[in-house]
């Protein structure tokens, strides 16, 4: 299952700066484990809100571990109230990524520019692009993805999860998706996210609201 994850920052007097975010996250662990973005998600200074499909409310949840370098974060429900609703939502299973090639069809689900639950569909661009700001190879796609998707699923169509949605390429004036996207694959992503809920680390940053290398701005 799909959720929405709704960020507060602290102000730190500061009233210059955004207090507010959005992401995507997905269920995919039966204890009720919430995979996101680490650039949604960077430290215990945040307030994370949970929201489900076709909810109004929203949920408190805590961070459990993230990991800058792959992008990766862990989210818990951290009262009753949600767990029971999280008990309800199905968890979605981790396909094989590395069984994708150019030109296969996929889809995301996401919460793009907060405006509530989203499905797109598009193709494998490449499966295994490297590039400068990431240390392993990620999956690009022409899926459209924007602000607000970051976190969630991106899907093959046997309705598992082969990758997250982390960044797009987004250059000059250009402000959303123009066809090139990456995503954390997924493969790797079930790997790290394995060793994050044994190692329960979290990775200590000073939340920046705004980041980008090069044309790559998280989405």
């Amino acid at each position: 299952s799909v959720v929405g994850v709704y960020v507060e920052y602290p102000s730190n007097g500061n009233p210059n700066l955004p207090t507010k975010a959005f992401g995507s996250g997905v269920i995919l662990s039966d204890k009720g484990y919430i995979v996101t973005n680490h650039h949604v998600a960077k430290d215990k200074s945040q307030v994370y809100r949970i929201t489900f499909h076709e909810q109004i409310k929203h949920y408190p949840a805590t961070l459990i571990a993230n990991d800058k370098i792959s992008d990766l974060a862990v989210l818990e429900l951290a009262d009753t109230e949600g767990q029971r609703q999280l008990n309800n939502m199905p968890a979605v299973e981790w396909g094989d990524s590395e069984k994708l090639r150019s030109g296969d069809s996929i889809y995301a689900i996401g919460h793009p520019l907060s405006m509530g639950w989203s499905v797109t569909k598009g193709i494998v661009s490449f499966n295994g692009r490297r590039l400068q700001n990431t240390w392993q190879a990620v999956i690009q796609s022409d899926v459209s993805i924007n602000t607000g998707n970051s976190g969630g699923p991106m899907f093959d169509m046997t309705g598992k999860v082969i990758g997250v949605n982390s960044f797009i390429f987004s250059p000059g004036t250009v402000a959303g998706s123009i066809g090139i996207n990456f995503s954390v694959d997924g493969n790797q992503a079930q790997y790290i996210v394995g060793h994050l809920l044994k190692l329960s680390l979290i990775h200590i940053s000073e939340p920046t609201r705004q980041e980008a290398i090069s044309y790559a701005v998280f989405c």
